[in-house]
């Protein structure tokens, strides 16, 4: 590329970086070092657009055609840096992959003009005059920055559920729901003590009945007919066939009456208890385990005291009751 009869510019950014490679090529040549064959794109690397490196590189025996392949993040369009960049890679690729930026690394960046600190060596006057030259010699790299992050900040992420979620305030009991039932029927409740907080209140409304989708701002579900005369349209539906059925009230049962007023009890073991006393307990005793404190709580009326007893201390565990 050094010889007087002018050669014709590249035409498009890969055949700029392979002029450049070729270029960077001699230059380490004179320099006492032989550069493996190497092509160069616009691209991310395996990292993404999360990776630091400015340029990345895959070794030889990761190509099928025994090519280095090194790869210039597609926000830098500075033909000047993206000459330095690729100057600075191709130590890494001298040194082999697995050098670092150690010794070995340091001695050819010295060598071929980089300078400072070796986590990011800057050119020395000698090689930068030997990048401007390059950069003349080859003209406009043909390439506009892109900004990486622009789809991840301008583009909403989909919508993955219309579940919401409450809990009881007395035991943590949670349940979810759409919001389709809650402008419907209301919040569950807790099965113990009949109560239970949304977390997002929920307001449907006035006057209106809305469907999961106008919840959430969607069109309405589209009417689909069922008519087999072979007239074409919607089928009008019959709101009575379609209305929801009236349900009784759910009366809780005499063990949950009593447990309104039961006393809290805490179960701890000397060691992990086996999977049947831990299902026992969440189903028999309906108790829940808190990780922090590596204990078992629940509420029950003293007439289960004694059977709960029964069953904590014959399984290496002590019972606490508080009111």
């Amino acid at each position: 590329m050094t010889s007087d009869t002018p050669t014709p510019r590249p035409t498009t950014r890969e055949a700029w970086l392979a002029e450049a490679l070729s270029g960077l090529r001699v230059y380490f040549k004179e320099c006492g070092y032989e550069v493996p064959e190497a092509r160069a794109s616009v691209g991310f690397g395996s990292q993404g657009r999360r990776a630091k490196a400015d340029v990345q590189s895959f070794s030889a025996e990761a190509s099928d055609t025994r090519h280095v392949e090194m790869f210039t993040r597609p926000e830098n369009a500075d033909p000047g840096i993206v000459l330095a960049k690729l100057a600075e890679e191709l130590v890494s690729v001298v040194a082999s992959p697995d050098a670092g930026r150690g010794r070995g690394y340091r001695r050819i960046a010295i060598a071929v003009g980089f300078t400072g600190r070796m986590m990011a060596p800057i050119p020395s006057p000698r090689l930068q005059e030997r990048l401007n030259a390059l950069v003349r010699e080859l003209g406009p790299f043909d390439h506009s920055p892109l900004d990486a992050e622009w789809e991840a900040i301008n583009k909403s992420k989909p919508q993955t559920t219309r579940l919401m979620s409450g809990a009881c305030a007395v035991c943590g009991y949670r349940a979810w729901t759409t919001r389709l039932w809650l402008s419907r029927a209301g919040a569950p409740k807790c099965p113990i003590h009949q109560s239970l907080e949304m977390d997002k209140p929920f307001q449907a409304p006035a006057g209106e009945e809305v469907t999961d989708r106008q919840a959430d701002g969607g069109p309405p579900p589209p009417q689909i007919s069922t008519d087999t005369s072979g007239e074409t349209g919607p089928l009008e539906v019959d709101k009575a066939s379609s209305a929801i059925p009236e349900c009784p009230p759910v009366q809780p049962t005499p063990s949950h009456v009593e447990a309104l007023p039961g006393v809290q009890w805490t179960a701890r073991f000397r060691g992990p208890p086996s999977d049947e006393v831990r299902t026992s307990l969440k189903g028999r005793f309906a108790a829940r385990y808190d990780r922090d404190t590596r204990s078992w709580h629940g509420i029950a009326t003293s007439e289960d005291l004694p059977a709960l007893r029964a069953f904590v201390e014959p399984n290496a565990g002590t019972l606490e009751v508080s009111n």
